[in-house]
């Protein structure tokens, strides 16, 4: 059990990576003097889903709101890296 563990860990943690490099190759458009960061990772143990935090720093509500919109819409291209 303690293998799957550590696995999922692994997978969590360069899922993270990845997703980060990602945003800093494609900036997003609406992230104007702002800062967007991938916190946390949490794949389930079959590694069909997977929960990504997303922590956004500066700006107003409004132009969090637009990112969070951004960030779905990319989603797909996410998925692909």
């Amino acid at each position: 059990m303690a293998e799957k563990i550590d696995r999922l860990t692994r997978v969590n943690e360069l899922i993270k990576r990845e997703l980060a490099n990602y945003l800093e190759k494609f900036p997003l458009a609406t992230a104007e003097n702002m800062l967007v960061s991938i916190t946390e990772v949490n794949t389930s143990v079959d590694l069909r889903n997977a929960t990504v935090s997303v922590s956004i720093f500066g700006g107003k509500n409004t132009s969090r709101n637009e990112i969070f919109k951004e960030l779905n819409c990319k989603r797909t291209d996410m998925q692909k890296v």
